[in-house]
């Protein structure tokens, strides 16, 4: 939240609080003050700050200063809430996108000052509990406004047609990496180097870092593939063709300084993606592969390698053409990762869609349920010989508690920037009727069927029941004892009564 909306909220605040200690309505303070009600109101809520005659008006009718009214200093009793409206949160949070202003989340704060007080702490401290950045934070509200517009953003794709018409480039042709180099040379003024970035000790894993000044510069990973090299020179190219600021200058981003940048970083990946992707061919392509009897692992991955794009750009993709094209909008993304120094499984990166609740966030100890395809496949393609590049499976998962299924196409591959670590991208549906109409082979008799939990931790299965379990149902157990005291005492006071 910026500053100036700072300001309107407090000064809101307080004319509120002085109005509500003279037992005035806003009726009464309008006839005093000659200003009208519903701009007073406005006021209140922080939508409106007066000029410097309006709130002489104000403070005179009050009885207060003008120095007391205008101070951003609230008083000794609600100064939780002072702290609560400079929080990085609040500072930086787009609640306009959710059509929210700060003052909606304000006034969810109690007014009394031992409840307010309480609750603000509790929100601090649980944050700090759970080890929660501000920019995780950030990324989490990004995923809820990509969840909101079902990830399919009409604007971008508008202005890949527009990049592709202008450059006399039909919609079929195939973009390299060169072709993307040249156009930010002659076009934008860029200097590109792909040596540089690998030199610096703590800087080899990052996929790129722009440099602003002139020439521009932009340094990218010497150890990517053409096809990675190319998404890159596709993104900058998507900051530069719409003019994105503010912007980060590495990706990953390392700092992240507002929702706008990531907004932004966000909006070129989808620019890059809808350019190597037109979204008219990936529709005809996908209807062509879902009407086939039965899943090919062959026919799906010679899908992708046919658009000259990483399994990860796929996925991506899909993510964005399935639910606008094919109405399949209860799906979820998952990218996780088998880490060399650990052997853990850890979820990279999530789109949630449906109603399956991932384990995420809150459950950062637990351990993924290892008949979940996007675990299963890694340690499949783990057993393979190193040539093996990538794999593809398929899985009909169904919850243990519920009737909740999901249809998940899931890939496997090798990393490149770290040796030996492998990843896995699974795209679940859920098999509903929407997807058995646009999916032909969703019965397929040889897709495999698992019964599925979130985690260890939470799964009721015992060692004899699921051989696969990797740590103790500790939350599911505990779970279970709360629930069987409040049955027991129950019984004990309908006896006793």
């Amino acid at each position: 939240m910026a500053g100036p909306t700072n300001i309107r909220v407090i000064f809101g605040m307080k004319l509120r609080q002085l109005r509500s200690e003279r037992k005035l309505s806003l009726a009464r303070l309008s006839t005093l003050t000659g200003l009208s009600a519903s701009y007073l109101n406005e006021i209140e809520n922080g939508k409106k700050y007066p000029k410097v005659e309006k709130i002489i008006q104000i403070a005179k009718a009050l009885d207060v200063t003008y120095d007391e009214l205008v101070s951003q200093k609230l008083d000794r009793e609600h100064n939780y809430l002072e702290r609560f409206l400079h929080s990085p949160v609040m500072q930086k949070f787009p609640f306009e996108l959710f059509g929210l202003t700060a003052h909606d989340l304000v006034s969810l704060v109690p007014d009394a000052p031992k409840e307010g007080n309480a609750l603000v702490r509790a929100l601090v401290d649980t944050a700090r509990s759970y080890d929660m950045q501000i920019d995780n934070f950030l990324h989490t509200a990004l995923r809820c406004y990509q969840e909101i517009n079902e990830n399919y953003f009409e604007d971008v794709e508008e202005e890949v047609d527009e990049f592709r018409k202008t450059h006399g480039w039909p919609q079929d042709q195939s973009v390299t990496c060169e072709l993307l180099y040249d156009i930010l040379r002659r076009e934008y003024n860029f200097e590109i180097d792909e040596e540089s970035l690998c030199t610096h000790e703590h800087l080899r894993t990052l996929r790129s870092v722009w440099m602003d000044g002139s020439p521009q510069k932009l340094l990218v990973n010497n150890q990517f593939s053409p096809v990675q090299k190319a998404f890159v020179a596709g993104r900058e190219l998507g900051f530069q063709w719409m003019k994105l600021k503010p912007r980060g200058h590495c990706s990953p981003d390392i700092e992240v300084e507002s929702f706008e940048q990531v907004l932004n970083a966000f909006k070129a990946s989808y620019f890059a993606s809808a350019l190597f992707m037109n979204r008219e061919r990936m529709r005809s392509d996908m209807q062509e592969f879902f009407a086939r009897d039965r899943w090919s692992e062959k026919a799906f991955l010679s899908l992708i390698e046919s658009y000259g794009v990483t399994h990860e750009m796929f996925f991506y993709r899909l993510c964005e053409i399935l639910p606008k094209f094919f109405g399949l909008k209860r799906l979820h993304f998952l990218r996780v990762d088998k880490r060399v120094e650990t052997g853990g499984f850890e979820l990279i990166k999530q789109l949630n869609m449906s109603q399956v609740r991932i384990p995420t966030g809150l459950d950062l100890h637990e351990h993924f349920c290892r008949r979940w395809l996007s675990v299963r496949i890694i340690q499949d393609l783990e057993q393979r010989e190193n040539d093996v590049g990538a794999i593809a499976q398929v899985q009909r998962s169904k919850f243990i508690e519920g009737d909740r299924e999901f249809f998940c196409i899931c890939v496997a591959r090798r990393l490149v920037l770290t040796e030996g670590e492998l990843s896995s991208m699974t795209i679940g549906f859920q098999l509903d009727n929407t997807f058995k109409r646009a999916v032909k082979f969703w019965d397929d008799s040889l897709v495999p069927q698992e019964v599925i939990g979130e985690t260890c931790e939470r799964c009721p299965l015992t060692r004899e029941e699921c051989s696969e379990r990797a740590a103790e149902p500790t939350v599911y157990e505990a779970t279970q004892h709360r629930v069987n005291q409040r049955d027991e005492l129950a019984q004990l006071i309908e006896s006793e009564g």
